[in-house]
């Protein structure tokens, strides 16, 4: 925004000429839609990661609960454990031939999962941040 308000400045000193309203209507446009553009990608990020922080709680409350359950087991003798501890959710789904799937879900895809989404929120925060560099 800088940029633009100094070539804003720099032409009306360079072209000293009758006073033109519609030019400075025309800058003033520029610069509030400039401002909403960046009040928009600011509010975009805040609800990206305010999405991202309930997710993470979300996520790791289950991991939490799973550690908590596995520790159990293990003080039981593993009393009643049926080779599924490791499995989170079971997807079922339609294939393409209409036969119906189904795609068992571990902590692990979950965890791994959960680490991609944490790399993509890093890489839109630093985005917003540079992009916020470069104009401040």
């Amino acid at each position: 925004m800088n940029v633009q308000v100094t070539l804003f400045i720099l032409r009306g000193a360079i072209h000293k000429q009758v006073h033109n309203y519609f030019a400075h209507v025309g800058q003033l446009v520029s610069i509030a839609v400039m401002w909403l553009g960046i009040a928009s990608e600011l509010l975009d990020l805040n609800t990206l990661l305010w999405t991202f922080w309930d997710i993470r709680s979300i996520v790791w409350e289950c991991l939490n609960k799973q550690e908590e359950q596995r520790n159990a087991a293990k003080e039981w003798m593993n009393v009643g454990n049926d080779g599924n501890e490791h499995m989170f959710a079971r997807h079922f789904f339609m294939d393409d031939e209409g036969k119906i799937r189904e795609e068992m879900l571990t902590f692990a895809d979950l965890k791994s999962e959960y680490y991609k989404m944490l790399a993509n929120a890093v890489y839109a925060l630093l985005v917003v941040a540079f992009a916020m560099w470069l104009i401040g």
